[in-house]
């Protein structure tokens, strides 16, 4: 490689590296972080109000953030982060272990998945 096509190269990481420091959550820092409803959250991802609001609570859904009394938003860049994060974790309520799918769950059981989810 010649010596101009080794500067060239290293301006190119160069500049890379530096477009790449002024993100900020993958979002340029000039540029306005989109934000959902939970409308279009729950378009996103295939779960009930209810379990959003478990999820979020329990620590394994990104916090919304409200910008009005009445009005409630996530931060797109956030949503995407977190899924992939989950892309490739375990998927399903049961354990390798079960002896029987069939086998119930009680409250208690229920409120210490919440407290403590599952890890990849």
């Amino acid at each position: 490689m010649s010596e101009t096509a080794a500067a060239r190269d290293l301006m190119a990481t160069t500049a890379i590296k530096e477009r790449d420091e002024t993100l900020v959550g993958g979002v340029p820092e000039d540029r306005p972080r989109r934000m959902l409803n939970e409308k279009q959250v729950l378009q996103i991802v295939p779960v009930s109000r209810t379990t959003l609001w478990a999820m979020e609570k329990a620590g394994r859904f990104p916090k919304s953030t409200y910008i009005s009394p009445n009005r409630r938003v996530w931060f797109e860049d956030e949503i995407v982060r977190w899924q992939r994060e989950v892309d490739g974790c375990r998927r399903g309520r049961h354990t390798a272990g079960a002896a029987d799918a069939r086998t119930k769950t009680t409250d208690t059981e229920r409120e210490q998945d919440a407290r403590h989810p599952t890890e990849c």
